[in-house]
């Protein structure tokens, strides 16, 4: 969160104060509201960063009161983290460990499968 921190308060400071106030406001709670959805710690605080930068991009956000300003991050960290979720990025993390125990279980079924078949083919053949 630091990270983050460094990066959003790096940029102008007029407006950006104000931002930055409001990251040191609702980061926290942000970041655990992410993590909810989002495993990684790391690509939680690149969404944190994300959701700030949206904020920066924002005139509105500031004219807000603090409730409606905490809703808004809150549903544009909401809305970062489903497409994060639907992006290639995520999909590229799935374990690939359960991939074989899959196969296996798949080709000991087909062969226990075959094998009954089989045994039902030669009774039939006998009787």
């Amino acid at each position: 969160m630091e990270n983050a921190m460094q990066q959003i308060t790096s940029n102008d400071v007029s407006n950006n104060s104000l931002v930055a106030l409001l990251f040191h406001q609702h980061a926290q709670a942000i970041l655990i509201y992410l993590h909810r959805y989002i495993s990684s710690k790391e690509d939680a605080d690149d969404i944190l960063v994300e959701v700030f930068l949206a904020a920066l991009e924002n005139r509105t956000l500031l004219t807000l009161s603090d409730d409606q300003q905490r809703s808004w991050l809150k549903k544009v960290a909401h809305n970062k983290a489903i497409d994060y979720r639907r992006s290639a990025a995520f999909r590229l993390k799935a374990p690939l460990i359960r991939l074989p125990i899959c196969f296996q279980t798949m080709s000991a079924m087909l062969l226990n499968r075959l094998s009954c078949g089989m045994k039902m083919r030669l009774n039939f053949a006998k009787g």
